[in-house]
């Protein structure tokens, strides 16, 4: 299921992060929480990616060869369907649902947490048909 060179690609930006794709101004602007800031915009972008391919992932439950947590985050979609806690004691169902409500509704071209994605699966989507 899905071609390699877009496996790899999604596997590469699992394991390093959008932001080692992008050279991008405003985060050295930061300096005083740089690496701080630098590990939550990761975390932020590496979230939105693993929910974007396990929402798409058709492999069977524990075969995904791209992601060992792709299974956890079907788990955790298929929860969060149904939750509106903001309490929510479920590990990462409140702040996933926190970083996709602001990435479907984020407008800025520029986001550092939304920008990259949506290029990275924009780019994954065109390699796919292109092939």
């Amino acid at each position: 299921m899905g071609d390699r060179s877009s496996n790899g690609r999604v596997r590469s930006i699992l394991r390093n992060g959008i932001s080692s794709l992008y050279t991008n101004n405003a985060i050295s602007s930061h300096e005083n929480n740089d690496n701080h800031f630098k590990l939550q915009l990761k975390n932020k972008q590496q979230r939105l990616l693993l929910l974007h391919h396990s929402a798409k992932c058709q492999y069977d439950d524990g075969q995904c060869s791209v992601s060992s947590h792709c299974n956890g985050m079907k788990n955790l979609w298929d929860h969060m369907a149904t939750c509106s806690d903001t309490k929510c004691q479920v590990p990462h169902c409140y702040s996933s649902r926190s970083i996709l409500t602001h990435y479907t509704t984020c407008r800025d071209q520029v986001c550092l947490a939304c920008g990259p994605v949506r290029d990275s699966v924009l780019k994954c989507q065109t390699d796919r048909q292109d092939k």
